[in-house]
């Protein structure tokens, strides 16, 4: 691994902008707050050495600085808890924006990294994917050792390889599964808090199996679909972004609340219950709202057969309450 001097991580709090009005100059600032002694893209990262201005002569190749960008694919785990999500966004922190900061620590290069799915604040990842490119072809081995050494014990990269040019962690995928867990003890580990939805209620497990397998297939998921408040910026994020390959806004598809549901179930271990579920796709909030409909249904509140008139209403007061975030987990994206 190299690693440039002793520059050092900054707070997000100083990052002045939205996402609405993102630009590469505007991260540039956020994650660059200071000049670096080498151009990392003109350096071949072949040994183990620190570069410091008292090291002015390290082990390392000159390349080209036109040389061709590497396209990269990471998984990475992180316990969403300290962070306010996936998205980057001012004066909070956030996963992408870790993220960020960690690889232009290593590189000197800046890059917004797009995940396979923007996670909520609370919300945990056992395997989110994340994609981005980099000038400086550094073995995967070197900048996977590297990136956990500059990321925050809280976020972990599982794995770093190379992918084809045209790899986007979001518009490549083709499924997402994801986990949900709720906790029914009388008295909540608070070492387990932080990861289930402490449920002060008996919940009837063949009533939750019943009425999760009703939105198995393809359905229209406007009841259980939250409004995305900033689904626009975010969408022009990933077009106007300079890291992922060009992709023509008209080609992008057109946000519709169909998605199509492969596994849709519930199991129990004592009194923690899982639901998994895996689809093309999730709306804003619609595990969340799953669950908290479902668990109405395991309460005895509403029968489980309503899940069918509740998708047909297309309407989200027709659903039950939003389940907390805390509980969510993103399990595995496939491609």
């Amino acid at each position: 691994m190299l690693r440039l001097g002793t520059h050092t991580h900054t707070s997000t709090a100083s990052f002045p902008w939205t996402p609405s009005n993102f630009s590469r100059l505007q991260l540039a600032k956020y994650i660059n707050p200071q000049p670096l002694l080498f151009s990392p893209s003109a350096i071949y990262f072949t040994s183990n050495c620190t570069v410091t201005p008292s090291q002015p002569k390290p082990s390392f190749s000159v390349i080209p600085s036109e040389h061709r960008m590497t396209r990269w694919k990471t998984i990475l785990t992180y316990d969403g808890t300290p962070f306010n999500g996936w998205q980057i966004q001012p004066n909070l922190p956030t996963v992408q924006g870790t993220l960020a900061q960690a690889i232009h620590h290593i590189t000197g290069e800046t890059v917004l990294p797009q995940g396979s799915g923007r996670t909520d604040a609370g919300v945990h990842a056992l395997a989110q994917v994340a994609s981005f490119s980099l000038a400086a072809p550094i073995p995967a081995p070197n900048l996977h050792k590297a990136l956990n050494r500059a990321l925050p014990s809280s976020i972990r990269i599982l794995s770093v390889e190379q992918a084809p040019e045209d790899f986007h962690a979001r518009h490549s995928a083709l499924r997402k599964t994801y986990e949900y867990r709720i906790a029914t003890t009388p008295i909540c580990s608070p070492m387990l808090a932080p990861y289930v939805w402490d449920c002060p209620w008996p919940l009837d497990l063949a009533t939750l199996q019943q009425a999760a397998a009703y939105v198995l297939g393809t359905h229209d998921f406007t009841s259980f679909a939250a409004a995305d408040p900033d689904l626009t910026a975010r969408e022009a994020q990933s077009v106007e972004s300079p890291d992922p390959p060009s992709i023509p806004y008209s080609l992008l598809p057109t946000p519709c609340s169909t998605r199509t549901i492969f596994e849709s179930s519930w199991r129990s271990d004592n009194d923690l219950f899982i639901y998994r579920v895996t689809g093309s796709g999730f709306l804003h909030h619609m595990v969340r709202n799953l669950v908290g409909t479902f668990v109405e249904a395991g309460r005895g509140r509403i029968s489980a057969n309503s899940i069918p008139v509740i998708l047909l209403a297309q309407n989200r007061a027709a659903a039950g309450p939003t389940a907390p975030a805390r509980g969510l987990f993103l399990v595995e994206v496939e491609y």
